[in-house]
């Protein structure tokens, strides 16, 4: 039997995966062109980009990232509005193609929507967060009347009109946690707000045996995100310090895209290293003693926790950090949300190896049980096959 075929659309470069959103996005493209005929529109990625070769055609998506005054105006008017360029690449593609699904994948997609209805093709969305939520938090970490804080106030403003009016034009609205379910069923209500949650593949993560190190914290994160960049802020002024002065010898790693230029910003508090652009965190992970997740700031779900769980090391994080997940403090994690908290509880587990043993080895559990993809992506077709057959 021919497979059902589809278009997947991003705005994202799905790989290569720096970052959680691109994670996500990339782990779905996998998913799905498992089961499904998938054609994409999206950034160019990498040759050695193993999902490329799963899908029946990659055409690029053009991107706009110019950061003048004229194209931020038009980046506003393009969240409720069609781009004429994105609407004739869609229309293109389902003249070629004769998909019977659209799935938009992160960012701006319901102002194309009535083209996919007019032809008959449903359409889902994956959210992968509340982006007005996240760019509100945004917002706020900008002086007052600063250019800054405007035009982020703006795009809050932008996003969430498109949640609230252009969401419900979807077949479905893709969530990773409860609690973005149940803020995008306020608008398009129960039946078409589900969860997927976010998961990674396990087997990505194995890698040769690596001897932990005693004294060794690691963050894994896209520090060009803003909400990772204020959550390590907030780490080394305020929570290393504390740590450094109960255990002198613990040592702090940064791991991941824009590490390199957060260490410069901050001139090197002691004891801190990082490694940028890392092909996998998994040898990191699986060198610490604990990971920790110091976020003030986001929404959806963190897969830094997920990627800890996967490498067997104990993970110490905010309330907000770990929200979204099945977590519950002194089983499978440890919680805290003050500096002083966090840093006590970080000098406990460095003191006390078998305990953060026992958390980890409860967190690969919940990993297995809720997490990995070989539980997720049957999840993935299940949805596919139910919204055609309405």
């Amino acid at each position: 039997m021919a497979k059902i075929r589809g278009i997947f659309i991003t705005e994202l470069r799905p790989y290569p995966p720096y970052g959680g959103q691109f994670m996500r996005c990339y782990q779905l493209l996998a998913g799905l062109s498992h089961y499904f005929e998938i054609i994409v529109l999206a950034p160019e990625v990498a040759p050695t980009c193993s999902v490329a070769a799963k899908v029946v055609a990659w055409h690029g998506l053009p991107i706009y990232n110019q950061q003048t005054s004229l194209a931020h105006g038009q980046n506003f008017y393009y969240r409720l509005m069609p781009r004429p360029v994105w609407t004739n690449c869609i229309a293109d593609l389902c003249r070629t193609y004769h998909p019977r699904f659209i799935w938009f994948d992160y960012g701006h997609w319901g102002q194309y929507v009535p083209f996919a209805q007019r032809n008959h093709i449903s359409t889902i969305m994956d959210a992968h967060n509340i982006q007005s939520e996240l760019t509100h938090q945004l917002s706020r970490t900008f002086s007052p009347f600063s250019q800054e804080r405007i035009i982020n106030w703006l795009r809050y403003l932008a996003q969430q009109q498109h949640e609230r009016f252009l969401f419900r034009r979807f077949n479905r609205i893709v969530s990773v946690s409860e609690t973005d379910r149940r803020y995008h069923a306020r608008f398009v209500g129960n039946q078409r707000s589900i969860i997927i949650p976010n998961y990674i593949d396990e087997t990505n993560y194995t890698c040769d045996q690596i001897a932990r190190r005693d004294n060794l914290v690691v963050v894994t994160a896209n520090f060009a995100a803003p909400q990772n960049r204020h959550g390590t802020r907030w780490l080394l002024n305020r929570i290393w310090p504390l740590i450094r002065q109960a255990v002198p010898q613990a040592e702090l790693r940064l791991v991941g895209r824009g590490a390199d230029e957060l260490i410069h910003e901050s001139d090197g508090p002691p004891g801190v290293s990082y490694v940028a652009d890392v092909p996998t965190v998994a040898p990191h992970l699986r060198e610490a003693a604990l990971a920790i997740v110091p976020l003030k700031q986001g929404s959806g779900t963190r897969l830094k926790i997920l990627e800890a769980w996967a490498c067997e090391t104990p993970v110490v994080s905010t309330r907000l950090g770990a929200a979204g997940l099945q977590v519950e403090s002194g089983e499978n994690i440890i919680l805290a949300d003050s500096a002083r908290l966090l840093a006590q509880e970080v000098v406990y587990l460095l003191n006390n190896p078998q305990v953060g043993a026992v958390l980890a080895h409860r967190g690969l559990a919940t990993l297995r049980q809720h997490y990995t993809a070989a539980v997720n992506t049957s999840r993935l077709k299940a949805l596919v096959e139910g919204v055609l057959t309405e």
